[in-house]
């Protein structure tokens, strides 16, 4: 429904020092590897550098971002920019059939690799050049005239879980673009500038004039729109021959496409078989009508620091789903309790159902959040499932919501129900004590109490027959408010298109909630909750809910 981390009770459990923080000493220069790094969809290979690992793109990163490599706080991107300026007429026509890459240079938008750079997770916070290149020349690579510029860059380091860092970290860019035919190819090296010397100059230098051009494997277009099994399966395997090491695997149930970079097979399969039933007691609670055939794209990094490096997320973060790239983003825990992956598996897998079953429509934190974890609790038994209130260590939401309750530091119902996003990440000062789940908690509590409320499990100290219809009236209400906002969108770009007469494309056909103005979605949730909650008498609610708490669970 909307992005979101998994955050755990701990924030030191998952810590991890950021790729990009400054070290403490200074870093051994590494070496030019002797194995090539074949870049054939973009028609070119070259040597890399020892100790650096490649990382795949992910979500979020700009389209002109082929590759990226990472060795402790030093980087490289790979860009490859084959945009054209905007022509007219005859020249356009011209354009299209030229194909000398001097020519086409010359027509080529100017690309700044800045502005790039500085929406990398990696390096966050604001970023300014000082003045002009440092440093420019023009090489002989390949039979290519590869203009090599250095400058030095300046970024405010961030720290990725928050931790309010201002220091300026001054960096030596190594920047050098080879003019293919089909594209300007950028690589850019990124070294901390009180470690680059002499050495890191030779080595980036030799390591750039590696570059070889090759025949270029183009690639596929792959409709995905569908979301089929077989497209998405096809579009994964292509993703995951672009980073050495990864690959695409098929469930059995076509439900599920997983990206891997692990070799544990008892793990895989593990997980294969916790999203699996996961995914039946979803569609047990949320029936999907009989055309619902969405697959499921999960990305499984090889271990916590890849997984953090992917998603540029910091160490209180053990999954993860993205509404822009509709993956969901796991890495295995058995460092510290591979059960936690499972939990958050479950937990992020029942967001990702959602964005497909309701349309990519936005709900209310306590429902998203809070059926979130009531997922995270399932014990998988044989090929079946049972929900639960306990999960691992790190995650537990029964003590966190008793402590509030006892303490008096819990939200009014009313209040924690109608929070914007940001009210309820923030709700009180629980939330920074309990490492920022407080909100998970009471949103947890809340929908536990419903369910086991609409099973049947609860009797009359605890429940009222009416609150059964909560659920289901907020879920139809909000679908349908969303997709009644999406069909005003269409119908006024079908009829500015009408007015200009041409025909809509199939890309301005497709809407989705961020194409929503914010008093639209506000508007959509009043309902939500006027339909749902509108009639239950709160005072009631609370009453049964804090006794539900103390002793229901």
């Amino acid at each position: 429904m909307s992005s979101r981390t998994h955050r755990l009770a701990s924030l030191a459990l998952f810590a991890f020092a950021l790729l990009v923080a400054a070290p403490t000493a200074t870093a051994q220069t590494p070496k030019v590897e002797k194995d090539w790094t074949d870049v054939s969809h973009e028609g070119f290979r070259f040597k890399s550098l020892t100790k650096y690992k490649q990382v795949p793109t992910g979500s979020g990163f700009p389209d002109e971002l082929v590759s990226r490599f990472e060795s402790e706080a030093q980087l490289l991107f790979i860009f490859a920019v084959e945009q054209i300026a905007s022509l007219s007429g005859a020249e356009e026509d011209e354009a299209k059939e030229d194909d000398e890459p001097r020519e086409r240079r010359k027509r080529q938008r100017r690309f700044e690799v800045f502005p790039v750079l500085e929406r990398q997770p990696f390096l966050k916070g604001l970023g300014s050049l000082e003045g002009e290149a440092t440093f420019e020349e023009t090489l002989k690579i390949d039979g290519l005239r590869v203009r090599h510029q250095r400058f030095q860059w300046e970024v405010e380091d961030a720290a990725l879980d928050g931790t309010d860092r201002t220091k300026v970290q001054p960096r030596t860019l190594e920047i050098f673009t080879y003019p293919l035919k089909h594209a300007e190819i950028y690589l850019v090296y990124t070294v901390v500038k009180d470690e680059f010397d002499k050495k890191w100059e030779r080595t980036i230098l030799k390591s750039a004039k590696s570059f070889e051009q090759v025949e270029r494997v183009a690639q596929k277009e792959i409709d995905v729109s569908g979301l089929d099994f077989d497209s998405q399966l096809a579009w994964a395997e292509q993703e995951a021959s672009k980073t050495d090491g990864w690959r695409a695997i098929g469930t059995d149930s076509k439900r599920f496409v997983l990206l891997v970079h692990n070799d544990d097979k008892r793990f895989l399969k593990a997980l294969v078989k916790r999203l699996e039933v996961s995914r039946d007691i979803y569609e047990k609670d949320f029936p999907p009508p009989p055309s619902f055939d969405a697959v499921s794209i999960v990305r499984v990094c090889k271990d916590r620091a890849e997984f953090q490096s992917f998603g540029g997320v910091g160490g209180g973060t053990a999954g993860y789903f993205s509404p822009s790239s509709a993956e969901l983003v796991l890495f295995d825990a058995k460092d510290v309790d591979r059960n936690t992956t499972f939990a958050v598996a479950s937990h992020e897998a029942f967001h990702q159902y959602c964005h497909f079953l309701f349309n990519e429509s936005e709900a209310h934190r306590w429902f998203d959040e809070g059926h979130g974890d009531y997922y995270g609790g399932l014990k998988v038994q044989g090929k079946r499932g049972k929900i639960t209130p306990k999960m691992p260590a790190g995650l537990d939401r029964v003590g966190v919501i008793r402590m509030m309750v006892r303490t008096g530091q819990y939200k009014p119902v009313w209040e924690h129900l109608n929070y914007s996003h940001r009210e309820w990440q923030t709700q009180g000062p629980m939330s920074e004590s309990w490492g920022g789940v407080a909100c998970y908690s009471q949103s947890w509590s809340i929908v536990y109490m419903l369910r086991q409320g609409m099973l049947g499990k609860l009797g009359k100290s605890h429940w009222e027959d009416e609150w059964a219809d909560i659920i289901p009236n907020y879920v139809t209400t909000l679908s349908q408010g969303f997709s009644d906002a999406y069909a005003e969108i269409l119908k006024e770009r079908e009829e500015a298109a009408a007015e200009a007469g041409e025909e809509l494309s199939e890309k301005d056909r497709k809407i989705n909630r961020f194409m929503l103005d914010p008093r639209q979605k506000d508007e959509i949730w009043e309902k939500a909750i006027a339909a749902s909650w509108g009639k239950v008498d709160m005072d009631l609610f609370t009453e049964k809910w804090l006794a539900f708490v103390e002793k229901g669970i």
